[in-house]
């Protein structure tokens, strides 16, 4: 793991971010992956959603993902 990579994952887990792991559904594959969400969603929905992503991504997919459903400021 990248020193960058290893530090945005440790601040991560230092806000107590929450997270789960999935495995690429590409047949032999295998890699495993840390999804980062908010807390208000349903993981099992973040697991049926997601392995959508990691499919087309093969194999090229990042190790992290994050799901951002923050609302930009309105600049109204």
């Amino acid at each position: 793991m990248s020193s960058s990579l290893k530090k945005l994952v440790d601040n991560y887990t230092a806000e107590g971010r929450t997270y789960l792991k999935m495995t690429c559904p590409t047949p032999h594959c295998g890699q495993e992956y840390t999804i980062y969400y908010e807390p208000v969603f349903d993981e099992a929905e973040v697991r049926r959603g997601f392995e959508t992503y990691l499919t087309r991504d093969h194999p090229n997919h990042p190790v992290i993902y994050e799901i951002d459903e923050s609302i930009p400021n309105d600049p109204n």
